[in-house]
C-alpha cells in the first residue's frame, strides 16, 4: 500500500512539473537553430521609433548576427533570449527549463519575431526608450557607443558582454557604405587621440565626408581643431591607412601608392608624386622595380583647383578602375577587362576638389589613364585644370619630363606665367604656352632675370582652353612651382635686386613703379609679350642683364 501511495505521489509531482514548463512541442525550433538571417530581417522590419528602412535591413541582420552568439539559447523561437512573457492564446509563452533568468519559449516563428521586436520597442518603462540607441543603430541613423553599452548592460548585466558586442557593432557600422574611406580602418573617436606607429594617412569625418592629413607620423589628435569640421552635427572618427616612407604631400600633383597585391591591402611598396593627368601604359611591365608586373594595385589622391563648369571625367584601364570626386564614386569598373574607356559628366563648382583614383592589374598588359575635359573645350589640352592666381608645384625628371596644365582663357586677356625651381636639385625650368589648337603661342627659358627661372606674358588671341607646359632645359631634374596671373606682373623687389638700375636710384625706381613696397606686385597692363615688358622697363631706365 505504501508503495502505491509513493507511486501516486510521484505521478502528481511529475504532472505538476509538466504543467509549469509545458512539454516540448513538435514545431519548436531552438533559437540557436532558426534560420537567423531571415528571422532577424523580419525582426528588423517590426522595429519602431525609428523604423528600419529596407536599404538598412542587410546591416541590421549583420548586427543581430553579431549579437546572437552571446545569447545562443535553446529556447523555442528565441535566439536573443528575451524574457518577454505573453499570456494571450495566440502567443502564450512558457519558461525555458532550468533557466533562472526567465527566458521564454514561444509557440511559433511569428511569436518569436514579435517578442524580440516588442522587447526592443517597448519594454521596461513602456515609452520605447529603453533600447532606442540599438534601434537607431539598426536603422543606420547613428552610433552612440556610450548609450549602446548602457543598453546592453541593461539587457544582460555583463560589462564584458556589452563591450564585446558593441566593439563588433562598431566595426560593422563603420565598415559599411557610410563608414571609412576605402582602404582605411578605424583608429579613434572624435576628441580622442589616434595612436599608431610609423607613417599613415588619416581621414577624419563621418557619413562619407572626410578631411585628410597624409603622411602623419606616430599619431594625431582626432578633433575639429586639427582637421576642421567636415560634417557638422555628427559624431566623427579618425581612420588610418598605414603607408611606407614617401612624400607626405604632393602639391599640384597626385600622391600615388603602389601595392604588391590586387586589393590595395596592407602597406604600399612604393609611394611617390606623379603629375597630372594619369597616363600609364606599362605593357607587360610594372611601375617600378619594387612593384610586381602582375597582381598589383595603385591609388592616386590629389586636390585640383577647377573652374566652375560641366566636365567629362574619363578613365581608361586594363584591368579594374574606380574614381571618386569629392568622396562620390563617379566611375566604378572594378573587374578584369582589356583596355576600356569610361566617361561620366558632372557639373563642378569653382574651387579645390579632391580626386581619388584606384586601379588594379591582374595579368597581361597594364593600362591606367585618367583625365577630365571641360564640356565644349578643345580636347587638345590633356592636363590638370589650372585657375588664375593658383600656385601649383611638381617635380620633373626623366620619368616625368613635362607636366601640362589647362587654363580657360578669354580673347584679349593678358596673362603672365612664372615658373621657378625649388630647392637645390639643379632643375632648369622651361615654360611654354600653346593655343587651344596646339600651336606654340610663347615660350621662355631664362625669364627676365627678375627672380623667376621662366617668365612669359601674352595676350590671348581667342577664347578656349590653353595648355601651359612646365618642362625643363636639357636633362635637368628637380621640383618647381608655377603660377599664372592676369596682366603683366613682377615683384618690385625682384626688379630692384636682379636688374641693373641705370639713371635712377632705388627710391626713384620705386616711385616710377608706383609703390614703395618691395614685395608688392608690379602690374604693367597693356603688355602683349615679354619683349614689350622689357621695352617698357627700359623706358623707365631699368636694364636687365
Amino acid at each position: 500500500m505504501r508503495l502505491l501511495q509513493l507511486a501516486f505521489l510521484f505521478i502528481l509531482v511529475a504532472a505538476g512539473l509538466m504543467l509549469s514548463t509545458q512539454p516540448a512541442r513538435a514545431d519548436c525550433v531552438p533559437g540557436n537553430q532558426v534560420d537567423k538571417p531571415a528571422f532577424f530581417a523580419d525582426v528588423a522590419r517590426q522595429l519602431r521609433n525609428p523604423s528600419v528602412p529596407e536599404e538598412a535591413i542587410p546591416f541590421a541582420v549583420q548586427a543581430f548576427l553579431a549579437w546572437e552568439p552571446y545569447e545562443n539559447t535553446a529556447a523555442c523561437w528565441n535566439p536573443l533570449a528575451t524574457t518577454l512573457r505573453y499570456t494571450d492564446d495566440a502567443c502564450r509563452s512558457w519558461n525555458l527549463p532550468g533557466n533562472r533568468a526567465g527566458v521564454q519559449q514561444y509557440p511559433s516563428r511569428e511569436c518569436g519575431i514579435r517578442a524580440t521586436a516588442d522587447t526592443l520597442n517597448y519594454t521596461f518603462n513602456g515609452n520605447g526608450r529603453a533600447y532606442q540607441a540599438i534601434r537607431h543603430m539598426m536603422a543606420r541613423q547613428g552610433f552612440d557607443e556610450a548609450v549602446l553599452l548602457e543598453e546592453l548592460r541593461r539587457w544582460v548585466g555583463s560589462e564584458g558582454y556589452a563591450r564585446a558586442v558593441v566593439s563588433r557593432w562598431r566595426e560593422l557600422y563603420y565598415d559599411s557604405e557610410s563608414g571609412p574611406p576605402p582602404g582605411y580602418t578605424f583608429c579613434a573617436w572624435e576628441n580622442e587621440r589616434c595612436n599608431f606607429s610609423g607613417t599613415a594617412d588619416v581621414a577624419y569625418g563621418a557619413n562619407g565626408t572626410f578631411a585628410r592629413r597624409n603622411g602623419v607620423r606616430n599619431g594625431i589628435d582626432c578633433n575639429n581643431s586639427v582637421f576642421g569640421d567636415p560634417v557638422f552635427g555628427v559624431r566623427k572618427a579618425c581612420y588610418i591607412r598605414q603607408t611606407v616612407a614617401g612624400p607626405a604631400e604632393c602639391p599640384g600633383q597626385y600622391r600615388v601608392e603602389y601595392f604588391a597585391n590586387r586589393n590595395l591591402s596592407g602597406n604600399p611598396v612604393l609611394v611617390r608624386c606623379e603629375g597630372w593627368p594619369i597616363a600609364h601604359d606599362w605593357g607587360g611591365g610594372s611601375p617600378d622595380s619594387g612593384v610586381p608586373e602582375d597582381g598589383f594595385s595603385a591609388r592616386w589622391t590629389g586636390r585640383a583647383r577647377i573652374e566652375a563648369g560641366t566636365y567629362t571625367f574619363i578613365a581608361r584601364a586594363d584591368d579594374g578602375v574606380r574614381v571618386w570626386l569629392d568622396g562620390d564614386l563617379i566611375i566604378d569598373a572594378w573587374w578584369d577587362q582589356p583596355p576600356t574607356e569610361y566617361r561620366v559628366t558632372r557639373n563642378v563648382s569653382a574651387g579645390e576638389h579632391e580626386v581619388q583614383v584606384e586601379y588594379y592589374e591582374n595579368g597581361g598588359d597594364a593600362v591606367a589613364e585618367f583625365r577630365w575635359e571641360q564640356a565644349g573645350a578643345s580636347a587638345s589640352c590633356q592636363g590638370q585644370p589650372l585657375a588664375l592666381e593658383q600656385r601649383v608645384e611638381g617635380r620633373l625628371s626623366n620619368a616625368t619630363p613635362a607636366v601640362t596644365y589647362c587654363l580657360q582663357g578669354t580673347a584679349g586677356r593678358i596673362l603672365s606665367a612664372r615658373m621657378f625651381a625649388l630647392g637645390n636639385d639643379g632643375l632648369d625650368p622651361y615654360l611654354l604656352i600653346l593655343t587651344p589648337n596646339g600651336e606654340l603661342l610663347d615660350d621662355n627659358d631664362d625669364g627676365l632675370n627678375i627672380g623667376y627661372n621662366s617668365f612669359l606674358s601674352v595676350r590671348l588671341p581667342e577664347d578656349g582652353l590653353y595648355p601651359i607646359v612646365a618642362t625643363r632645359y636639357g636633362d635637368t631634374e628637380g621640383r618647381y612651382a608655377l603660377r599664372v596671373n592676369a596682366g603683366f606682373e613682377a615683384a618690385v623687389g625682384d626688379l630692384d635686386r636682379d636688374c641693373d638700375v641705370d639713371n635712377m636710384d632705388r627710391d626713384r625706381l620705386r616711385a616710377a613703379l608706383g609703390t614703395a613696397d618691395p614685395d608688392a606686385d608690379l602690374d604693367l597692363d597693356g603688355m602683349v609679350s615679354t619683349r614689350d615688358a622689357i621695352f617698357q622697363m627700359q623706358s623707365l631706365g631699368i636694364r636687365c642683364q
